[in-house]
């Protein structure tokens, strides 16, 4: 079913419909076991539920304890698995590979992007979630561990994109 628009056209398949963005620039920290919210969201509420949507994220992770890792995944409104590997022993499913720092000066970039497939009209968020390996650290989200005061350490800031795109 075609979307109109108030300009007299309508949703071919493959036309971007509408894009929302959710922005972080602030610091913030991973101190769990568990996966939990590290602020870095979106909500949109598609025009059509034969609609997919586009999910694209970047964001700067450190660590401040050398080899404590970090997971990484996006979860949607009732589906913390939206995007994630399959399951194997006791490995965590991910959206992108472990965050492993060799020293507190890092701070990796991490990014995906993914289609997925929500079938509804309501409201969703897409939110990134981050777990750590070991509370013997903290993981840290727009800078690196150490995070000293001085020009060549940098402070970053992390993005989700959600574009709604016309699919039937």
């Amino acid at each position: 079913m075609a979307i109109q628009y108030d300009d007299s056209s309508s949703s071919d398949v493959g036309r971007i419909i509408q894009v929302v963005e959710g922005r972080r620039t602030a610091q913030g920290f991973i101190t769990t076991t568990s996966f939990t919210n590290i602020g870095l969201s979106a909500t949109i509420t598609p025009k059509s539920g034969t609609s997919k949507i586009l999910v694209s994220f970047n964001s700067g992770i450190g660590s401040n304890n050398n080899g404590n890792r970090i997971v990484i995944r996006i979860s949607r409104t009732g589906n913390d698995n939206v995007y994630v590997g399959d399951a194997a022993g006791n490995r965590t499913r991910s959206s992108v590979g472990t965050v492993a720092s060799s020293n507190g000066e890092n701070c990796a970039n991490v990014s995906c992007v993914f289609v997925d497939s929500p079938t509804t009209t309501s409201a969703i968020t897409y939110q990134m979630q981050g777990k750590l390996q070991s509370t013997s650290g903290t993981g840290m989200v727009n800078k690196n561990g150490e995070d000293n005061d001085n020009s060549i350490e940098g402070r970053s800031a992390s993005s989700i994109v959600l574009m709604e795109i016309a699919a039937t």
